[in-house]
């Protein structure tokens, strides 16, 4: 038997494999991804001496660039990994740009903003906290637009490839398991990959976890990635909206006590889960209703 020959039955037994056991071609794809984040990320931190995660450091030309690589990479690993271990007949993954979508990630945007966002609304409003400077009075009219156009970029693209990578793979992988198990397992290791570079908090933990599975029903919802994507974009904005990360898409730079704590925000997350999970559940109860009335129907009119 030829070498080519050899790895050709090797890799559709791998395949094989993985088809029979999604939960290892889910952390495959996990790991590959993770890989992929940790050696981009060094790698621009070798060259340029800065670290662009979690935006710590303002972009320039190379890690920009570096972001972009990193990112198409972690989507067309996802979706090959994907391709592979579920078939070629899987239901496609909900990519796909469209009007629809479009609508679905403005909605999104607006959602998160608000949910996440309130406490701070609140804070600025009842002068607990206080707008120190500004993105306009730090910059002249063309670096604003430079900077909203790079904080733009940079957190949309970063939601739609947690929205792919993180719930679109995972969830039609374990398309035929139990919905808990298909919203739990992939929110869980959502917020333990965080841990990767930050002390472990359950408050934190617990709100991302909870993020997690709101991200994922929101994809359930509408069967593509982008209304998640848009409430999550609406989320990172919210988060950095008055930090003073001009870079990350931050109007405003405000001190002061944000009102809540940690607590608003594992709140709102909360209230968002029940309300997409009792959505979802209503609209599969009525599907069901409709499936058994059909069914009832063309049994007597078989009679």
């Amino acid at each position: 038997m030829s070498p080519s020959s050899r790895f050709g039955r090797l890799a559709t037994s791998a395949l094989a494999f993985l088809r029979r056991h999604d939960w290892l071609a889910f952390l495959l794809q996990q790991f590959l991804v993770f890989a992929l984040a940790v050696v981009l990320l060094q790698g621009a931190r070798l060259l340029t001496g800065k670290s662009i995660h979690g935006g710590k450091d303002m972009m320039g030309p190379v890690e920009f660039v570096a972001m972009l690589v990193l990112f198409a990479a972690m989507i067309g690993v996802s979706v090959w990994m994907y391709r592979g271990a579920a078939g070629p007949k899987a239901p496609a993954l909900g990519l796909v740009p469209s009007v629809r979508g479009l609508g679905h990630a403005l909605v999104g945007f607006a959602l998160g903003l608000v949910a996440v966002g309130w406490p701070l609304f609140i804070s600025l409003a009842s002068g607990q906290m206080h707008v120190t400077e500004t993105l306009f009075s730090r910059f002249e009219a063309t670096r604003v637009l430079g900077m909203l156009a790079l904080g733009t970029v940079t957190l949309t693209a970063n939601s739609i490839v947690e929205e792919v990578t993180s719930r679109a793979v995972p969830f039609q992988l374990f398309r035929h398991r139990a919905l808990l198990f298909r919203v739990l397992v992939p929110a869980l290791l959502f917020a333990a990959l965080h841990l990767a570079d930050e002390p472990f908090r359950l408050g934190a933990f617990y709100s991302r976890t909870i993020a997690g599975i709101v991200f994922g029903l929101a994809y359930l919802l509408t069967r593509d990635i982008w209304f998640a994507s848009g409430l999550h974009t609406g989320t990172n904005q919210a988060v950095l909206l008055a930090s003073g990360k001009w870079h990350m898409g931050a109007l405003v730079h405000a001190s002061g006590e944000r009102f809540g704590g940690a607590w608003a925000d594992s709140a709102s997350w909360t209230l968002l889960a029940v309300a997409f999970g009792g959505m979802l559940l209503r609209r599969q109860t009525a599907t069901q209703a409709r499936q058994e009335d059909f069914a009832r129907t063309a049994l007597v009119g078989a009679r």
